[in-house]
This record gives C-alpha cells, structure tokens and sequence, in this order.
C-alpha cells in the first residue's frame, strides 16, 4: 500500500496547511478585525498564511490496483484565482500541551474527479468542499493507554459551508452549512498493530440552510444561478444535534492483503434530527441508542463480475435506536415513537451465502456521460425489530 502525488507547479504554495483543521462555505463573509486581534494579540507564534495548493493526482495503491484523486485543489473559495486566508497562534502552556488557535477564511477543498486505475475511461464525479473555520486544539502527551500516546480537546465553528458533488457539470449540494463540535479528551493510542481512538463525549449541533441542484456548469460552488441571479431551488434544509461516545480502531489489512480495517462503536446518548421545508418540520426528537461496526474492510479491488471498484465488506453491523416523539407541521404534534433494532451480518439461505457488500464504481447512465457513480451491493439482514410506542403503549 502506498500513496504518491503527482504535483503542478503554482507560484504561491505553502505546505503548512497540515496545522489546521481541512473543513469546509462559498460566498464567505470577511472575519472581522476584533474576531482576528482576539488571536494575533496574544503571547506565542504567530502565522498567517495565504494559500493555494495543486496536484493533478494524489494515487492511493493497493496490491497493485489504485485509486486516483485527480484536479486536487486547495484555495479561496469564492475566486478560483485567489488564496484562502489562514491564521494559526502556537501556543505551549505550563502543563506542556500544544495549543493551537486557529482562523481560515473562504477555503475550498476540491477534487475534479475521482477514478480506478483499473477503469481508466470512467469516473466517480468530484468534489468540492468550502468553509470559514474559527478553533482551538489543543495536544498533550500520554494517551488512554500510558504515556507513548495522546490527548487532544478540540472546538470549533464552521459558517456559511457547502458540500457538493459534480458529474457531467451537474451538480447537488448541502448549502449553507453551519456546525458547532466540541470533543474533549480524545485519546489516541497505538494498541500492538491497532491504531486505537477513543473519544469519551463528542457534541455538536449542525444546520444546513438547503439542499440544491444546478444544471449550469457556471454555477460552480454558487448559490445563485449566475445568468437569471434567482437563488436555485432547495429541496429544504436539516438542522439537528448530537452528544455521542465512540470508540474506533484502525488497522492494516483489506479483505484479501492490503488494504484498511476499520472497527467502531458508538453510543447516541442523545440527538434530533429535523427536516424542513417551507418553515415546516418533520422532527425526529429524544433519539438514543448505538450501533457497532465489526470488522469492515476498504479495499481498492473488483467486484464479483470482475469490473475494478473501491470495495466496502462488512463483518457485521449491529445497533438499537429509540426515537422518543415524531413531529410533523409547525404546531409540532407528536406522531408517537419508534423503537428499531438490527442485525447486518452473514448467513447462508436457501443453501447461497449472503454477505454486505458495497462496491464504488466510475460511470453512471451511459446516456449522462463520462461521469458517474454506480454501486455494486449486496445485502443480509440476518434480525431485525422495529416497534411503535403512542402514549407508552408499545
């Protein structure tokens, strides 16, 4: 397994953007100078950077079989031409943790298309990610298991954020994103070969203004259509909130040599989740519960008919959710709750064995283009529950 990166020259190329957080908007508002002298006025080192990076490829490899983000770029968001603005304040305090405050205005994050080298004539679209962001993280030595390890404590805001995905010079995107996430004491440790991450309270809360579609290659990463100027339509927008407990492991090893095995468990202790639509919401509200992925692999490989595709095989999937109260309309009348529990796993049936299975592949309807995603899947629902509760009445 490796990763290369195939780079294009540009004149302003800064390689510290490993020290701040790559999250991403698009028509960002200016962070104002108060916002900015709250950082740069404080003890420590200081940097500011302006920033655009390129590389016509970055290749991951996996027993001889890759994957290629191509059109990688890392700059302003709302000019193509321009940088993205960075400021980071390196901090080390008495009890010899590093602290970092950080401010990144209008950065977008962009791959124009994703491909298999087995599959060179298609690709799976790209993407493109854009945001201002204003945290802090903080890192310490010693982590859950002793002293060779970590612990990290990390806030941050993200505004006016956009989330697309382009094939064919069509695009949907989540737009205006706005997300709040405070995790302390997340711990990383290497357990033998295992990358180990535990983080004990994890919360946020998130809103996404609207989901969009556009038609025009134009209107690139724009909320507006930039010939009529009339905003493009919205499918609605999501807003929600979340306090989880996770636990996560990384290895080596796909499901047949090289490759990623990744385990997590992750307890909801307690969320909502609304839909909403012209000021109408749909609610889902006192949602608890957990679910805990055994055993899934990623490996760049070919499906069962032979055709190269990035592949997702689970061991098992299994969780228990409880819903406390559906809201449907303005007046938030309550619908009742819902109790589901299940089990993803393998089983043998009518004497064929089902796995879960999800294959990535380039190229979707030959008729729309080069671009596309397909899915090759299958799936094995081996239990499952799903109750509704209406006044405690189950």
């Amino acid at each position: 397994m490796h990763v290369c990166a195939r780079n294009k020259p540009t004149p302003r190329l800064l390689c510290l953007v490993a020290l701040v957080p790559m999250t991403a908007g698009a028509e960002m508002k200016s962070l104002d100078d108060q916002a900015l002298a709250g950082i740069s006025g404080q003890s420590g080192i200081t940097l500011e950077l302006d920033l655009q990076m390129e590389a016509d490829r970055l290749s991951y490899f996996d027993d001889g079989q890759g994957i290629h983000l191509e059109g990688f770029r890392v700059g302003s968001a709302s000019d193509p031409n321009r940088q993205a603005f960075h400021l980071v304040r390196v901090d080390i305090t008495d009890d010899a943790a590093l602290n970092l405050d950080y401010l990144v205005e209008d950065r977008r994050i962009e791959f124009g298309d994703i491909r298999l080298a087995g599959a060179p004539g298609l690709s799976m679209g790209g993407l493109y990610f854009d945001h201002s962001l204003e945290g802090r993280l903080s890192i310490r030595a010693g982590g859950a298991t002793g002293g060779s390890g970590y612990t990290f404590d990390s806030a941050y805001t993200m505004t006016g954020g956009r989330l697309g995905y382009r094939t064919n010079g069509n695009e949907v995107f989540l737009d205006d994103i706005t997300l709040n996430v405070e995790a302390l004491g997340v711990t990383l440790d290497v357990v033998g070969d295992t990358l180990q991450l535990e983080a004990p309270r994890t919360v946020g809360a998130y809103e996404i203004g609207a989901i969009r579609y556009s038609n025009n290659p134009l209107n690139h990463g724009r909320s507006r259509d930039i010939v009529s100027g009339a905003e493009l339509p919205s499918y609605g927008g999501l807003s929600g909130a979340f306090d989880i407990t996770a636990s996560t492991s990384l290895s080596a090893g796909g499901r047949a040599g090289e490759g990623l095995r990744i385990d997590n468990e992750t307890v909801i202790n307690s969320a909502h989740f609304l839909y909403i639509d012209d000021g109408r919401a749909l609610a889902l509200r006192d949602i608890t519960g957990y679910y805990r992925v055994n055993d899934l692999r990623l490996d760049v490989t070919s499906d069962w008919h032979g055709r190269a595709a990035l592949g997702l095989t689970l061991g098992s999937l299994e969780g228990e959710f409880a819903v406390g109260d559906i809201e449907l309309g303005g007046a938030g009348r309550s619908l009742g709750g819902v109790n589901v529990s299940f089990l993803l796993e393998d089983q043998v049936f009518n004497g064929r064995t089902y796995s879960n299975a999800v294959y990535l592949q380039g190229g979707g309807h030959p008729d729309a283009g080069a671009q596309g995603l397909r899915l090759a899947t299958e799936w094995s629902l081996r239990l499952a529950d799903l109750s509704y509760v209406d006044d405690g009445n189950r």
